[in-house]
């Protein structure tokens, strides 16, 4: 994914922190809590998370990336 932006090296750190973070509050398959909770005993607060529904457009070459990237087979 992040060979994909155009993001400086210097904040790549502080997505790669982001994305654990998120991970943590996804439920896991085997005790269908997140590990969030786990650890502290409670549901994570999750307010401040937002969507952004941004539309990208013509991706021109990277059209298919979102087939490509849930089956790398194809």
């Amino acid at each position: 994914m992040f060979n994909l932006t155009t993001l400086p090296l210097s904040f790549w750190d502080y997505a790669l922190e982001s994305a654990v973070r998120i991970l943590n509050m996804v439920p896991t398959k085997k005790v269908d809590k997140t590990l969030y909770e786990i650890w502290h005993g409670k549901a994570p607060n999750l307010s401040y998370l937002k969507v952004e529904d941004d539309e990208v457009g013509d991706l021109g070459e990277l059209a298919n990336y979102k087939t490509v990237m849930l089956d790398p087979d194809k």
